[in-house]
């Protein structure tokens, strides 16, 4: 038990904090200032627009991962950003700088985008990756109280990819129309 909670009490820190956890500061004010602007083809709307990322996953020892290089650690998606799109057809995507530092689609990928719940300051949506690693990510936007837009990203990437992962990132948006 005492193993359980010292691994997940960063992750529910991080889930309602202002960015800084222990001292540190995960969430850089500017990140969401580095997203490039998106030309939208017509009928799609944004969303949200938001940069790169900080926090803290778990590793287990499964594929490339070696003992020495498993457990919990900081993590990050740097120089990252994504966009959040509802189509003409009332479906969403969410199109991604991936690693490589290309722009790709996650339903052009197989990925199925689900809104689960939105209210005036925050919303949830479910990215389901049924094939390769298949992931699952929940983005959670949030309109906070004095006007900061932010995001948190719950990760879980299976054994099916190289590199099997949980963690939980926050971020923040220089753009969230959470009424759509």
């Amino acid at each position: 038990m005492r193993r359980m909670l010292g691994t997940l009490l960063p992750l529910l820190l991080l889930s309602s904090c202002d960015g800084n956890v222990f001292g540190r500061r995960l969430v850089e004010p500017d990140a969401a200032a580095k997203v490039p602007k998106i030309a939208l083809q017509t009928g799609q709307e944004l969303v949200a627009s938001c940069g790169s990322s900080k926090g803290y996953s778990y590793y287990p020892e499964i594929g490339m991962v070696p003992e020495e290089k498993s457990g919990f650690s900081e993590d990050a998606i740097s120089d990252g950003y994504f966009y959040l799109l509802k189509q003409p057809d009332g479906a969403y995507d969410l199109v991604f700088r991936d690693a490589l530092r290309e722009q790709r689609s996650a339903v052009a990928d197989g990925a199925i985008v689900q809104k689960l719940r939105g209210g005036p300051s925050d919303a949830a949506f479910m990215v389901i990756y049924q094939q390769g690693a298949k992931a699952t990510e929940i983005y959670t936007f949030y309109r906070e109280a004095k006007g900061k837009l932010s995001f948190t990203t719950l990760v879980s990437k299976g054994s099916e990819g190289p590199i099997a992962r949980s963690g939980i990132l926050v971020g923040a948006c220089d753009h969230l129309a959470l009424d759509v």
